[in-house]
């Protein structure tokens, strides 16, 4: 389970397009909630791009879009399991 469990204030931002985060959190039988939360990016940066020209080229991928709510302090951290 994503964030069940833990002891602090914890909240998980998944970022991409929301449709494809809410069907993969079905699968997995979790919604968004106070402590997983999802912010939509319309974008993705595929494996077979350059990971930089992506990151100029597509402002709203998710990658770019989660470094902005880090830049913006609305994130503490980033992670991506992309090329990236």
């Amino acid at each position: 389970d994503y964030v069940r469990g833990t002891d602090d204030d914890s909240v998980v931002i998944l970022v991409g397009v929301p449709d494809a985060i809410n069907a993969a959190l079905a699968e997995e039988g979790a919604e968004e909630s106070d402590r997983l939360r999802i912010h939509p990016a319309s974008q993705i940066i595929e494996m077979d791009e350059h990971p930089m020209e992506a990151f100029r080229e597509k402002r709203d991928a998710s990658l770019v879009v989660c470094n902005t709510l880090v830049k913006k302090g609305q994130a503490d951290a980033s992670f991506s399991a992309g090329n990236t």
